[in-house]
C-alpha cells in the first residue's frame, strides 16, 4: 500500500486542510493517508482549542486513514525539533511520501535549497546559533544566518515561517529516503486573524471566532462541524486563560531554582518568571517577561514546559533518540488494513490505550493529556472523554 503522510495540528479542521488532504491524495497517488497530529499542546506553545480526541474524530470524517499523535516533546517545539518527531513517527508507519503546504506549491525550491544549506550547516550553524542568542523568531533567525553566510537562496524565502518547515521536512524526509510533495497553500494565509470571502479561512480567524461568537460561529468555514459543537458543548473552548492558574501555582511550587532546570529557561530567566508569576492574566504576563530576547512564541512554548513540569534534561534526552512508539488517535477501516498488513515493517510500536504505555515518550503523552484535562471540572469532562477515547476503537471494528 502507498501511503502519505501529513503533518498537522488541525486546530481545529477547516476547509483549508480539506484542500489539503484532497490535493495530497491526488498529487501523490495515495491508497492511505496517515496524519501525524499534534496532541493537547501545539507548536506555537498554546492549548489546542478542543481536546485531541475531537480532533481526530473531525479528520477521520474528512477521510484521514490514519491519525497518530505527536509527542509533546516535539509537538513544542522549533521547526527542526517539531519535523524530526513528525517525520520519525510517519517513517516508523511506512509512509512513502510527506506531503506538506507552502505559499508557492513548488517542490523543487524546497529540494535546491536543501541541497545548498546541506554542504554548507558547518558554515550555518554558528551564524544561526548567534541569531537566536539574540531573540529572533527561528525562521527570521534562520533567514540571516543564511544570508551572513552569503547563501542567500532567491527562489526560496526563508522568511517565511511554512518554508523553513518544509525545509526541515525534506531534510528529515532524506534521512529515510521518503519523497516529499509541497501542495499551494490557496485563499488564506495561516496568520490571517479575520476570515475574508472564501469557506478557506485561517485557523487563527476561526479560532478568534469561536472564542468570541460561540461554537457555530465558524460553521461555514468547517466541513465537519460536528465534534467540535459536541466537545464545546461538554467542556467549552480552551484557551491559554484557562491554564493560567495552574502555571502561576507550578511557577511558585518550583521558584527560581526550580524554574532554572525547566527545559529553554536560561541566562537568569527564571528570576523574571519568578517575579512576575502574579500578574492578572496570561497575555499580561508574558507581555510583562516578554523582552527582545524571548519573543511571545518561545515564552508560550516555555510556559507549556512549565506546566508540564518539563525538564531540560527530560527534554533533551527524549528528543536525541529516535522515536519509539506510535500513539494511535484513530483508524478508518482503510486505516486498520493498513495497520494489520503492514505492521510487521513499522519501526516503532503502535499502542491506543494508556494502559500500554511503556516507553518515557508514551508515559510524557499521557501526562500532557491530563495537564490538558485538568482545566476542565471532572463531572464535564468524565463522559465525553470516555466517550471519545473509544471512538477511534469502535471506528476500526
Amino acid at each position: 500500500m502507498n501511503a502519505a503522510g501529513l503533518i498537522v495540528e488541525y486546530n481545529p479542521f477547516h476547509f483549508g486542510h480539506l484542500h489539503h488532504l484532497e490535493a495530497a491524495k491526488k498529487a501523490t497517488g495515495a491508497d492511505i493517508t496517515a496524519a501525524c497530529m499534534s496532541g493537547s499542546f501545539l507548536q506555537r506553545g498554546e492549548p489546542a482549542v478542543i481536546d485531541k480526541w475531537a480532533r481526530t474524530e473531525m479528520a477521520l470524517h474528512a477521510g484521514i486513514d490514519i491519525v497518530c499523535e505527536l509527542p509533546p516533546a516535539y509537538s513544542v517545539q522549533h521547526a527542526p525539533l517539531f519535523a524530526k518527531g513528525a517525520v520519525e513517527t510517519l517513517a516508523a508507519l511506512s509512509v512513502s511520501t510527506i506531503c506538506f503546504g507552502s505559499e508557492s506549491g513548488r517542490t523543487e525550491p524546497f529540494l535546491e535549497a536543501f541541497r545548498l544549506l546541506e554542504k554548507n550547516e558547518s558554515v550555518i550553524k554558528p551564524h544561526l546559533k548567534k541569531e537566536l542568542s539574540e531573540g529572533r523568531s527561528y525562521p527570521a533567525a534562520y533567514h540571516r544566518a543564511v544570508c551572513s553566510a552569503g547563501l542567500s537562496h532567491p527562489s526560496l524565502d526563508l522568511t517565511k515561517p511554512n518554508n523553513v518547515l518544509g525545509l526541515e521536512y525534506v531534510k528529515q524526509a532524506s534521512r529515510f529516503n521518503i519523497d516529499c510533495s509541497t501542495i499551494q497553500r490557496i485563499d488564506a494565509d495561516y496568520h490571517d486573524e479575520t476570515p475574508g470571502t472564501s469557506r478557506i479561512a485561517s485557523a487563527t480567524s476561526i479560532r478568534r471566532l469561536l472564542h468570541s461568537r460561540g461554537a457555530h460561529a465558524a460553521d461555514e468555514y468547517m466541513p465537519f462541524p460536528g465534534p467540535l459543537h459536541n466537545y464545546v458543548g461538554a467542556q467549552g473552548l480552551r484557551s491559554w486563560e484557562d491554564y493560567y492558574p495552574i502555571l502561576r501555582h507550578q511557577i511558585t511550587i518550583l521558584g527560581p531554582e526550580g524554574l532554572a532546570e525547566i527545559y529553554e529557561v536560561k541566562e537568569g530567566l527564571e528570576h523574571r518568571i519568578y517575579n512576575n508569576r502574579n500578574q492578572p492574566d496570561f497575555q499580561t504576563f508574558i507581555q510583562a517577561v516578554k523582552s527582545k530576547r524571548y519573543t511571545q512564541t518561545s515564552l508560550q512554548r516555555l510556559s507549556v514546559r512549565i506546566l508540564l513540569g518539563s525538564k531540560r534534561s527530560t527534554v533533551n534526552a527524549l528528543t536525541s533518540s529516535p522515536v519509539d512508539s506510535i500513539q494511535l488517535l484513530g483508524l478508518s477501516k482503510k486505516g486498520r488494513a493498513y495497520i494489520k498488513s503492514m505492521r510487521a515493517e513499522f519501526t516503532a510500536p503502535v499502542f491506543t490505550m494508556p494502559k500500554e504505555a511503556k516507553t518515557p515518550l508514551q508515559r510524557d503523552s499521557i501526562r500532557a493529556e491530563e495537564v490538558y484535562r485538568s482545566a476542565q471540572q471532572p463531572e464535564t469532562y468524565s463522559p465525553y472523554h470516555e466517550k471519545i477515547r473509544l471512538y477511534p476503537e469502535m471506528l476500526s471494528r
